[in-house]
């Protein structure tokens, strides 16, 4: 609304990032264990889940970074402390990978492929290399096992909940998606979770080894711009199969919540893979929509390099590409 300068948010998925491109603002997630957490949140979503700001200045971005940095030997993660310095680039061209296309995503819209495009030959003519990649890893049975995880760590909040109350919570409490997804969890045990944790220990293994050869990868940042409020809405049929998972195995009550969530996948299916990694990423306004609204571009780097984002952050705002802006 352009009431703050700043304002804080959380990312667990893409919950800084998709809001600063729909908004036409600067919205960085970063590294895990770069902010200070916990010690009761030192693993909230596994790790996935992390606490920035989104702002309408890289400078802002920056300093915010600056004095947020902590290493909290405490932790169960942790990345050195960023060396003060100027955001100038490298001297040596960036390698800059970059991909489009989703398996989660059955059509990109054609002015999120133009917005990419044209950010490849802006990012082409500031003398770095740009290289066309697939994505590096499985997205589809990565996105299975983000589900699966947030139905377990919803079944975890929910019993502090009530914990609180002094009794059970029943559907009456909350909206039938969050009844499903809580739904959608029970069934998992911990030797279950434990090789899904290993997967994804695995799955952030091989993004960081993808880091080894590019600085960089861009992506679109969402497919379209802000949607209209219940866009996504689930219809009857589905509020009642997400209210009624009884007899479900457990891997059907994952299909259903990821049967709930395509819209959503296919509107936001670049924000999460970097929430597992534990990498971070940065959403920049560089164009609009066909409608005239924000589109962002997204850029990501290996884990502990929020400079080299911002550097290349800072490079587009100096050259005045970046559409800052607040929409009323």
């Amino acid at each position: 609304a352009g009431m703050v300068p700043i304002v804080t948010a959380s990312d667990g998925g893409g919950s800084i990032r998709i809001p600063a491109s729909f908004c036409g603002l600067i919205g960085l997630k970063p590294s895990r264990g770069r902010v200070p957490v916990g010690p009761d949140g030192y693993r909230g979503w596994q790790g996935a889940s992390v606490h920035f700001a989104l702002t309408k200045s890289v400078r802002d971005t920056w300093t915010l970074l600056e004095g947020l940095q902590v290493e909290q030997w405490a932790a169960p993660y942790m990345v050195p402390r960023l060396s003060p310095g100027p955001l100038t680039l490298p001297e040596r061209p960036l390698r800059i990978a970059y991909l489009l296309d989703s398996p989660l995503t059955p059509q990109v819209r054609l002015d999120v492929a133009n917005l990419l495009r044209q950010t490849v030959e802006r990012l082409a003519g500031m003398g770095h290399e740009l290289v066309p990649v697939d994505f590096p890893v499985d997205v589809i049975a990565a996105a299975r096992d983000y589900t699966t995880m947030n139905a377990v760590e919803t079944v975890a909040m929910m019993r502090g909940f009530e914990a609180s109350l002094g009794r059970a919570l029943t559907p009456d409490d909350m909206e039938p998606m969050t009844w499903g997804i809580y739904q959608a969890g029970l069934p998992w045990d911990a030797a279950d979770y434990s090789q899904l944790l290993g997967r994804w220990d695995q799955l952030a293994a091989d993004l960081e080894n993808f880091f080894q050869d590019y600085d960089l990868l861009l992506t679109p940042g969402t497919n379209g711009p802000a949607p209209l409020h219940g866009s996504f809405a689930a219809s009857a049929e589905m509020a009642q199969r997400l209210l009624n998972q009884e007899g479900l195995a457990k891997e059907a009550r994952t299909d259903l919540i990821m049967e709930r969530w395509q819209d959503s996948w296919a509107y936001t299916p670049w924000t999460f893979l970097q929430n597992l990694a534990g990498q971070p990423a940065i959403m920049l306004p560089l164009g609009k929509s066909s409608e005239g609204l924000p589109l962002g571009v997204q850029l990501w780097a290996g884990k502990g390099q929020e400079r080299v984002l911002c550097q290349l952050a800072a490079a587009f705002e100096a050259a005045g590409v970046l559409e800052t802006e607040i929409i009323e």
